[in-house]
């Protein structure tokens, strides 16, 4: 409620103001709008944020203060305080084999795989994953030629190549070149065909028991390699050339 005065009439003792029990009325209840305006308290509006009111304690409101932190700057106006934020420069250049890019302050940038890599992200553990294993890669093609540091190549099904120029060459399968060049040569089997036993029987023929006579060396290292011509199981007309025997 308002103020209430003490009604003191027009001159002293007229009878026109107030009494002394109604001037004290008034009076006390004076005091009492005065202490209740005096005993208000501040409020922070909204449910979140900092608060800026702290608490009433005699009569005082006492507010937080506002302190500029790191970037961060405050100037006092008549009216406002106004905070102005200082945004360092983030950005950052990354380098790649060919080209940069400026990325970084709120810029947004696409790390993409390229033919035969993949590329994964991970939020929770902030990681990015580049693969880029060749066995991920359904249609590897090399750019330039692969040098295979002495190592081997295994388990290979089918191999074509224009040259093959090894000092050993080993297959197992079907091998397709058209010209082969190596000091060692093995193929175990040629269209399909396996020729693990045709091969060793080449190699290892025994002619059988004849004695020869000999007259040089060159004879003697020939009739010491024996050869073994097999049976003939069915009787047909064969000519068998045994060279000359002396």
């Amino acid at each position: 409620m308002a103020i209430n005065l003490v009604n003191l009439g027009n001159s002293a003792n007229d009878g026109t103001g107030d009494d002394l029990r109604e001037a004290f009325v008034k009076v006390n209840n004076n005091f009492t709008e005065i202490q209740n305006q005096l005993g208000f308290t501040g409020e922070n509006l909204g449910s979140s944020g900092a608060q800026v009111f702290s608490k009433l304690e005699d009569y005082v409101l006492k507010f937080r203060r506002l302190v500029a932190g790191e970037n961060i700057q405050l100037q006092e106006f008549d009216n406002t305080i106004q905070i102005t934020a200082q945004v360092p420069d983030s950005r950052f250049v990354v380098t790649t084999d060919s080209g940069s890019v400026v990325t970084g302050n709120g810029i947004t940038t696409n790390i993409l795989g390229g033919q035969g890599a993949t590329v994964s992200g991970n939020e929770n553990t902030k990681t990015i994953t580049i693969d880029a294993s060749v066995e991920d890669d359904l249609n590897p093609v090399l750019g330039a030629s692969l040098n295979g540091n002495n190592f081997s190549i295994t388990n290979v099904s089918n191999f074509s190549a224009t040259t093959v120029n090894s000092d050993n060459v080993y297959a197992t399968t079907k091998v397709q070149a058209p010209t082969l060049q190596g000091d060692n040569l093995v193929i175990n089997t040629i269209n399909g065909e396996d020729l693990t036993d045709e091969l060793y029987d080449l190699f290892n023929f025994d002619q059988g028991g004849i004695n020869y006579i000999v007259n040089n060396q060159i004879q003697a290292v020939i009739r010491s390699i024996g050869i073994d011509n097999g049976s003939f199981e069915t009787p047909s007309q064969q000519q068998i050339d045994l060279g000359t025997i002396v």
